[in-house]
């Protein structure tokens, strides 16, 4: 599979964000596999999982992820 043509619509994607959106992405970052990671059995079509912790919920106290 060749990736560089779905990154591309990603990159303009995100680019067409306006700036009251992309000024919040950071530490963000688009990964393609063919395949969905171990443990996530779809019935269809994956479009995206989110992995992490998002903003609203993260701690002042909290450690930085790996």
């Amino acid at each position: 599979m060749n990736r560089e043509p779905f990154l591309e619509v990603v990159r303009e994607a995100l680019d067409s964000l306006p700036w009251k959106f992309r000024r919040h992405i950071e530490n963000f970052a688009v990964v393609v596999e063919d395949y969905p990671p171990e443990g996530y059995h779809t019935k269809g079509l994956l479009m995206g999982i989110f992995q992490g912790t998002p903003r609203t919920a993260e701690s002042f106290f909290g450690l930085p992820a790996d």
